[in-house]
């Protein structure tokens, strides 16, 4: 009975042990995103769809999308939600951000924060994906990406395409640099042009790329990876062979 006892101890300490790990790397890529509102779902707009299921809001520079600022002179972006939820106009949640606006190109931005003993390898991630009328719908979508230093230097700086071929998917992109402890910008900017059509009421520069799911999250170190993995999988191996001795007996 003792006996017993103690090996169900150490079951319980080993599976402890096991959520214990498993939480810390919950965590760790929680804390690691250090942007706000990403994936726009908020604020949650709409009451009344379109005709193809669309809840457009159109937000006016002095009411911004929480966590995002639109830059000086730029249009504000279109804040669109998706309906129904099996829509394949989405991909990351309801809501999505068009940055050419309504009418116009937009810049949006964000500004974080690296704290002291964060700095070292960043993944910039985020979705794009187009908006296309017959008339141009063999442009591509382009928009300038860019991380910022405090002295607004461009750390970062890149065009990211979304080919016309791959009409409304969503196309994944990931962008790697070393960023020390500061203060940066985070932006994005439709470089996509269109011209005005009349038949569906827009004006020009109102069609263009699509924006959703963007994160900024340090990349674990090799090491430290390689230890959590190695913890989790003696733990699972231990408890295998505890199963396997459990049936023989």
């Amino acid at each position: 009975m003792e006996h017993a006892l103690r090996r169900l101890t150490a079951m319980k300490s080993r599976w402890i042990t096991l959520l214990g790990l498993g939480f810390a790397l919950g965590q760790i890529a929680l804390a690691n995103n250090l942007i706000v509102n990403g994936s726009f779902e908020e604020p949650m707009i709409g009451s009344t769809p379109d005709d193809d299921g669309e809840f457009l809001g159109q937000f006016p520079i002095s009411t911004l999308i929480p966590g995002w600022s639109v830059a000086s002179g730029y249009a504000s972006p279109d804040l669109i939600r998706e309906e129904p939820t099996t829509s394949y106009y989405v991909v990351d949640g309801r809501q999505y951000v068009e940055l050419n606006g309504s009418p116009g190109k937009s810049r949006i931005y964000q500004t974080v924060t690296i704290t002291s003993g964060q700095g070292g390898l960043y993944r910039l991630k985020f979705l794009m994906s187009g908006s296309w009328h017959p008339g141009d719908a063999s442009n591509d979508r382009t928009m300038l990406v860019e991380i910022l230093d405090s002295s607004n230097n461009p750390v970062l700086s890149q065009t990211a395409t979304h080919p016309a071929a791959s009409g409304y998917t969503w196309t994944p992109f990931s962008y790697d640099i070393t960023l020390a402890p500061g203060t940066y910008i985070v932006a994005f900017e439709s470089t996509t042009s269109s011209p005005a059509y009349s038949d569906w009421g827009l004006a020009e520069d109102s069609v263009g790329a699509r924006l959703d799911g963007v994160s900024l999250e340090l990349v674990p170190e090799p090491m430290s990876s390689m230890i959590l993995g190695s913890g989790l999988a003696g733990l699972l191996a231990v408890r295998k062979r505890r199963r396997c001795s459990l049936k023989r007996q």
